[in-house]
């Protein structure tokens, strides 16, 4: 199967913008004075300045599946417990690594040594980020799948729901993270930081297993699946 790299473009940036900005200011509206608000803009700014997101993903077979296994096409097997009861259905996987690139990490780096309050600030907003994007591919994937009649799982991160860490090997194997610029480390962690692995099962709705793609969405109003701006080519 191909390996496609895609930008995320700067329209579907202003969408995640306006949806971070809402989740960031409710999220403090309990403790928002004026000086918090202002750092909060500056924050929000100087991370989508830094960023340059962008993703990597392939869709394979799902040649075997066991409750706690699953097997590709190609022969690699992701391990781990109940995942292949999660992924239940699923005719094909679709695994993704997706991430803001090495600039704002390096940023969060200097001030979580030279400001603690800052490097805070940068440290939370490019999180919120990152699973935003990670939101947008999912939702990328959904609706490609959808124009084939088929729908997409929950995806599955390795260090996440007791799947172990160590099987983001097994996600890069069939990636070329090279392309992107994301490392692994030998204790499994990516570089840059803020990046994120996942795979999620593709197929159709009445034998997946786990097919609840509304589930990502903190706030209906902002549903990423009706948004203009999200709509893949």
């Amino acid at each position: 199967m191909s390996i496609k790299t895609v930008k995320i473009l700067d329209n579907v940036l202003i969408g995640l913008r306006e949806i971070l900005e809402k989740r960031i200011m409710k999220k403090y509206s309990g403790q928002a004075n004026s000086s918090l608000m202002k750092a909060l803009d500056k924050t929000i700014e100087e991370v989508f300045y830094l960023s340059s997101p962008v993703f990597q993903f392939s869709i394979y077979n799902a040649a075997h599946i066991t409750q706690d296994s699953l097997q590709l096409e190609n022969s690699v097997a992701f391990t781990g417990k109940n995942l292949g009861f999660a992924l239940n259905g699923a005719e094909y996987t679709g695994v993704f690594l997706v991430t803001l690139g090495s600039p704002v990490s390096d940023r969060i780096t200097k001030y979580g040594e030279e400001s603690i309050v800052h490097g805070y600030l940068l440290d939370e907003v490019a999180s919120e980020l990152i699973e935003l994007c990670a939101d947008y591919v999912h939702i990328y994937l959904y609706l490609t799948s959808v124009q084939n009649k088929k729908t997409v799982s929950q995806r599955y991160s390795p260090g996440y729901c007791g799947w172990d860490i160590s099987q983001q090997k097994e996600i890069f194997s069939v990636l070329k993270s090279s392309e992107i610029n994301v490392e692994l480390t030998p204790r499994f962690l990516m570089i840059p930081q803020k990046s994120i692995s996942a795979i999620l099962g593709i197929g159709d709705k009445e034998k997946l297993g786990n097919p609840n793609i509304c589930i990502i969405c903190e706030d209906k109003k902002d549903c990423m699946i009706k948004h203009p701006r999200f709509t893949p080519d």
